[in-house]
This record gives structure tokens, sequence and C-alpha cells, in this order.
């Protein structure tokens, strides 16, 4: 916030919007700074965010796959300055959690279907989720792969069925907390219908 607000009257502009880029993925945990980079985006009505968990490098911090953030930010700013108001230019955001019969219901923002691609074929979609003990568990799609926590490569097949994400963890009747790429590689591979990655998140129900 300092930072912008420095900029915005630097530049004598009340108004400068600042579309930025979230941390990628890289040999260390960026969780916290993530979150409060979308923090930030989600409190200045002049900012908005580019999530880039899908094309981190391991092994450099800057991503060699710059025209795919040139094109997140130029949609950004197509969007809400140029008048292209159709277009989907904003990551998906959790806009609600709730707990319902053993599992965790997540509606977002900017997201009407989901796809999941992992290059290993493999189903580890990120997300963990807590009870009231507070421990943490790796949790799986109910609704995605039809629930199967273990697939055989060939047999995945990427499709999440409805709107909402549906989470569930062995051992955990009444989850109520979750969290979104806390633990390595950091890498995510859920994207909404515009084709724009989910970014880190946590959240717990109310």
């Amino acid at each position: 916030h300092a930072l912008y607000d420095g900029w915005s009257r630097s530049f004598a502009n009340p108004d400068l919007k600042l579309y930025f880029v979230q941390l990628a993925p890289f040999t260390c945990s960026w969780f916290t700074l993530q979150l409060n980079q979308a923090k930030f985006a989600a409190e200045e009505k002049n900012a908005a965010l580019v999530t880039t968990v899908d094309i981190g490098n391991g092994t450099d911090i800057h991503p060699n796959e710059k025209g795919t953030i040139g094109k997140r930010l130029a949609a950004l700013a197509l969007k809400h300055d140029y008048g292209f108001t159709d277009l989907v230019a904003d990551a998906p955001t959790l806009a609600g959690i709730c707990s319902e019969e053993g599992r965790l219901a997540l509606h977002f923002n900017n997201a009407k279907s989901w796809t999941y691609y992992d290059p290993a074929w493999g189903v580890d979609y990120g997300f963990e989720i807590a009870g009231a003990d507070g421990v943490w568990k790796k949790a799986y799609l109910v609704n995605g792969n039809d629930g199967k926590t273990k697939v055989e490569p060939w047999k995945t097949k990427g499709i999440i069925e409805g709107r909402d994400l549906l989470l569930a963890a062995d051992g955990i009747e009444k989850p109520l907390k979750v969290r979104y790429l806390y633990e390595k590689p950091w890498i995510g591979g859920l994207f909404a219908d515009s084709g724009l990655p989910l970014g880190p998140f946590e959240a717990e129900v109310k």
C-alpha cells in the first residue's frame, strides 16, 4: 500500500493503475508473500494481480514464459481500461466456503468450470484441509476424477464436475480450514474456464 500510495503521489495520479505479477514457484515457499500480494490486489481498487503458479522455474527465480505473463497483464488492461468488459482477465478468487457432509465446498469468482492439468498425470491437487484440531491433511477433489485419490496416469481425465470445488480428506469428519499450494513444489494445475490458474490462498469456515 505504501508503494502504491507513493507512486500515486509522485505521478500526481490518484487513480493510478497498477497491474503486477505474483511471485512464481521457485526453490522456496513464497506462500505468505503471495497471500499478501493477493490481499493488496483485493483491497486496492486500482490494482490487479497476475497469477503465475503454473509457469514457475525451479532453477531460476525469473520464469522463462514472459509471453504468457505479458498476455495476462495485457488482458487486465484491455478489460479494465480499454472497454473489453466481456473479457475474463482476472484469475479466480475464493468467494465462499462452507462445510457439509464431511467435505468443504468452495465457490469462486471468475470461474464457471474447472480443469486440472499435471504434466506427470497425477492427482495431487495441492490442497490441504484441517478440522477443529488444526492438523492439516492432504485433500482430494470429491468432484474430480470421480473422487479417486489414486488414478493410473493414462486414466487421469483432469475433468472437474460442477462450478464449485468439493474437498475431503481421510480422517477429517468436519473440515473447517483449507489452504492451497502451501507445500512444495507449490505449482498449481487448476484452471478456470478462462484458462487462468487458481492462485495460492488460505481460508476457514466462519
